[in-house]
């Protein structure tokens, strides 16, 4: 009943879009499913049109990956210490991220496990502060060679690209450089470097090195994509199960915050935040103005809006578990009707099925 279709044509629009953009590598980053699009089939269009490096963050998805596509480099960007992680990293053949000396000691006892050299990307911190050898703490980078591993990259992450002060991004680039250099100043060959994101990849063009990691831009959820020619790739499909008369001045869902003000047709719709619709990213990653931004925007009531028979329905109160209720009054629509929702892929359920067309 409920689907989320995925629009084949306007994601290789995106995808052709982005090669056009850069000479740098494309990594795709198809971390979480896929941003929700569904791994698999993700990944088969964007090896079918030309990306050569696939790159996740769970190990479970790297394998996963590496079996349906034996002949693409999987990248996996987490950095493991942990022996059995590292045996399966080195078993499968995936890329590893070495971002500590403890990961480089593991991942080179899996490779003698199996009789191979693993490959990794060194990770550097240049303000992330998850994983990474800080960039000024170059000795011990330098110590790496150490280790029989084939260091085929190195790379970083931007914390806020996003932010319109390029210094935001051109500060840790910079930073980034500056070890790079410092490194193959000392003999240690860093391979392909990489830091830019999808925001840095669109606003920042001095990030685009040897390689690019782009993610979301491949969906077209990214802010300033739109006048670029990207496009929105998919969208929540549902159908109208049942419908109801309900008198002016009737309530509508949990907390009585909504009344009807005027007898209204309404539909019910079988799409909740059980499913992960109206649901959001934490915002806990933006700035001071985003967040006050953020509180007024919940202090005034919103409207939202589906589509029904090719025209706008206002979803009414609260959105339930596994239902929303829609107004039709002005809208000719009976049960099995279909409803078009908005809605973020890498939020959605896993219960609701992902269609290509």
């Amino acid at each position: 009943m409920n689907k989320y279709i995925v629009e084949k044509d306007k994601l290789i629009n995106n995808i052709n879009i982005i090669k056009q953009m850069t000479d740098s590598t494309v990594i795709a980053m198809i971390k979480c499913n896929g941003y929700g699009l569904g791994l698999i089939p993700f990944a088969k269009i964007l090896t079918e049109n030309g990306i050569k490096i696939l790159a996740v963050s769970e190990i479970e998805e790297a394998v996963t990956l590496k079996n349906a596509f034996p002949e693409t480099d999987i990248l996996l960007l987490t950095s493991y210490a942990t022996r059995n992680d590292c045996e399966k990293i080195a078993e499968n053949n995936i890329i590893a991220t070495v971002g500590s000396v403890d990961s480089a000691k593991a991942l080179e006892e899996a490779g003698k496990k199996f009789d191979t050299i693993p490959k990794a990307h060194i990770e550097i911190n240049t303000g992330m502060g998850r994983c990474g050898f800080d960039y000024n703490d170059i000795d011990l980078i330098l110590s790496l060679k150490e280790y029989n591993i084939d260091y085929c990259g190195t790379f970083s992450h931007f914390s806020f690209s996003f932010s319109k002060n390029k210094n935001d991004t051109l500060e840790p680039l910079s930073s980034f450089k500056n070890c790079v250099e410092a490194l193959n100043k000392n003999g240690f060959a860093t391979g392909a470097l990489h830091i830019s994101n999808s925001s840095a990849f669109l606003n920042c063009k001095e990030s685009h090195l040897d390689c690019v990691r782009v993610g979301s831009a491949f969906l077209g959820r990214i802010l300033g994509s739109a006048s670029i020619g990207f496009q929105k790739v998919g969208f929540l499909e549902s159908e109208i199960v049942d419908t109801n008369f309900l008198k002016k001045g009737s309530n509508i869902g949990y907390g009585n915050t909504y009344n009807t003000t005027k007898d209204t047709k309404t539909a019910i719709v079988p799409v909740g935040y059980a499913h992960g619709f109206m649901t959001e990213k934490s915002r806990d990653t933006f700035r001071l103005r985003d967040k006050i931004r953020y509180i007024l925007s919940d202090l005034k009531t919103q409207k939202h809006y589906v589509e029904i028979c090719g025209k706008k329905a206002e979803i009414l109160g609260r959105t339930g578990m596994f239902n929303i209720i829609c107004d039709i009054t002005d809208i000719d629509a009976k049960p099995g009707d279909k409803v078009i929702l908005q809605a973020n892929p890498i939020l959605l359920s896993d219960t609701i099925e992902r269609e290509y067309r």
